[in-house]
Parts: structure tokens; sequence; C-alpha cells
């Protein structure tokens, strides 16, 4: 995983952010999605990494940087 040591940093790496929003749909979002039934949960499956997660990395810059203040 991407990390950043500066504490006083004004952009993270885009990687970084990609790494973080990769775990948190894989820790937060898959778990609840093992009580669907099998065609439910491949849905959802494909809902995330086959669209969403995608069109997310899709609207990172592409300097390699994300700001932390708009």
């Amino acid at each position: 995983m991407a990390r950043t040591a500066d504490p006083a940093a004004t952009a993270i790496p885009a990687r970084l952010l990609a790494d973080a929003v990769h775990a948190l749909w894989r820790h937060w979002y898959e778990p609840p999605a093992l009580t669907l039934t099998p065609a439910a949960r491949a849905r959802a499956s494909t809902l995330l990494w086959a669209d969403l997660y995608p069109a997310f990395i899709a609207s990172l810059p592409a300097a390699g940087e994300v700001p932390l203040a708009p």
C-alpha cells in the first residue's frame, strides 16, 4: 500500500487513495453481501468492482496526486 510520510502534505498520491478506497469497500461492502443470495451477491460484486471502482479510479487526477483541500 502506498503511504505519505508528511503530516502537513497538501496532496496525497492517487495510488494511496485508490488503495484506501479499495480496502474500505472490500471490508465494508463485501461482508454484508455474503448474506445475499448467490445471484444478488454476484450482482453486488459486479456493481462494486466492474462499475463503481473503475469509475472512481477514472475520476482520479492524471497528475498522480489528489489535493487534500478544494
